[in-house]
């Protein structure tokens, strides 16, 4: 819907004029969200900052428990099915989020995209005229995870904390890996086409 309302707004001058035109209620309106939507991402990062926190503030001590251990619960004894996991595992699995985000699914995705141009093109033809969707799949392939999973994390009450350590290391991470990565992006796409 909002697409649409963006072509219509493009499209159709007297709409234009009547909602862009500086100075207008509408005007500053828009030009609000639009900063709203500027500053999502620093707001993002202080909101996982700060689920991070509370988790680690509030979280005691883990201590690894073998499989089939008792633990005391108060009421009484409760047999363990699975390992505790503890904060290096949940980083192991970050860095293997991250790796396999930023170094191995690029690689990855342009290697289909170039062998679909050269042993498919019949079958494959926009992607093997089209530049900018070459390019737009490349750039699709090292995007972080969305926010939403942290969202579902929490709206089932689980995974919270792994949740927000995954999307706060990919977002600091991705702002110097997908500069690069974009820039290389570029670069075989000058190449190829």
């Amino acid at each position: 819907m909002g697409a649409a309302a963006g072509i219509a707004v493009l499209f159709v001058p007297p709409l234009h004029r009547a909602l862009l035109t500086k100075g207008t209620f509408a005007y500053s309106f828009w030009y609000s969200t639009n900063l709203c939507s500027i500053a999502c991402i620093p707001m993002v990062m202080i909101a996982l900052g700060g689920q991070l926190a509370l988790t680690r503030s509030q979280q005691p001590p883990t201590l690894p428990v073998s499989s089939g251990a008792l633990i005391e619960s108060g009421e009484e004894d409760s047999a363990v099915d699975s390992e505790v996991v503890t904060p290096h595992k949940q980083s192991q699995g970050t860095l293997l989020v991250v790796l396999g985000r930023y170094i191995i699914v690029p690689p990855i995705t342009c290697l289909a995209m170039f062998l679909m141009m050269k042993m498919a093109s019949g079958y494959f033809p926009l992607i093997s005229n089209d530049p900018i969707l070459f390019l737009t799949i490349a750039i699709t392939s090292v995007t972080p995870p969305a926010v939403s999973l942290l969202t579902i994390a929490q709206n089932i009450g689980m995974y919270e904390d792994e949740s927000a350590r995954l999307l706060f290391h990919s977002y600091v991470i991705g702002v110097v890996a997908m500069a690069v990565e974009i820039t290389i992006f570029l670069w075989l796409t000058s190449i190829i086409f």
